[in-house]
């Protein structure tokens, strides 16, 4: 699996990085994770035409995980895809993407591809061209789901937006990488839905992770803080702050 991020900050963009969004990608598939900043351009940068993308994967329904779908979606008409895009989401996020869908009137008899959304809120769903996927609930101020992605004997664990959670810590147990959020360094986060690097890395430490990669970045942080918190409290492995349009194998 190589994962490619699209963008690493949280609701605040920088001068370097959009909102977070990723591709998780194998030979055979990818699966893009939220729709925010710029898809279609950042798919092409990352050799995947939106003509050919597997799935989408909704987070949750805050602005900066969403805001997105409507013109991903409209270019992919646009452009004239004809495969159906499997888009997975809970079934709060499903009802306000389908809203702002309809805002701007999108769905209409022309288009020449499906939509076929997947209202999962825990699950083990059909594999994408070969990639496991599962989905689980974590703990955030609107209904969100962190994902499971398995290849190879590899796998692969996304926190989403959250507080401290057993239930990323009980998928992690073992994954060769977690991308986890960090919206704080050392400070622990206040319980808002939010998590620190420093709790993050608590997260890679007990469930003996490979590598951590840090995400929803609070754009205002100096980067080297949060790198220090995520390390002391992460020794044993490694943690990167991924370079928006680079990809990482896992």
């Amino acid at each position: 699996m190589n994962i490619t991020f699209f963008g690493v900050t949280g609701a605040v963009q920088s001068s370097t990085s959009s909102n977070t969004s990723l591709l998780v990608a194998t030979a055979d598939g990818a699966v893009l994770v939220d729709a925010s900043g710029s898809p279609v351009q950042q798919l092409h940068a990352a050799g995947v035409s939106c003509l050919d993308l597997d799935a989408l994967v909704l987070t949750h329904s805050h602005v900066d995980h969403l805001y997105a779908l409507p013109s991903l979606l409209h270019q992919m008409w646009l452009m004239g895809r004809t495969k159906a895009l499997r888009v997975v989401a809970n079934g709060q996020t499903t009802r306000d993407a389908r809203a702002l869908c309809e805002l701007f009137g999108l769905r209409t008899a022309a288009w020449t591809f499906d939509v076929a959304w997947d209202v999962v809120e825990d699950a083990r769903l059909e594999p994408v061209n070969g990639l496991g996927l599962s989905v689980f609930p974590v703990h955030h101020s609107v209904p969100t789901i962190g994902m499971k992605f398995e290849h190879a004997g590899r796998v692969l664990v996304y926190s989403a937006d959250t507080a401290p959670c057993p239930r990323v810590l009980e998928e992690a147990r073992g994954a060769a990488c977690l991308i986890h959020e960090a919206s704080n360094g050392t400070e622990r986060m206040p319980a808002n839905g939010h998590s620190s690097a420093a709790e993050a890395g608590d997260h890679a430490r007990e469930a003996g992770v490979e590598t951590l990669f840090l995400c929803h970045l609070d754009s205002s942080m100096p980067p080297a803080a949060v790198l220090q918190g995520a390390e002391e409290a992460f020794p044993s492995g490694t943690v990167i702050l991924p370079v928006p349009g680079k990809a990482y194998a896992c």
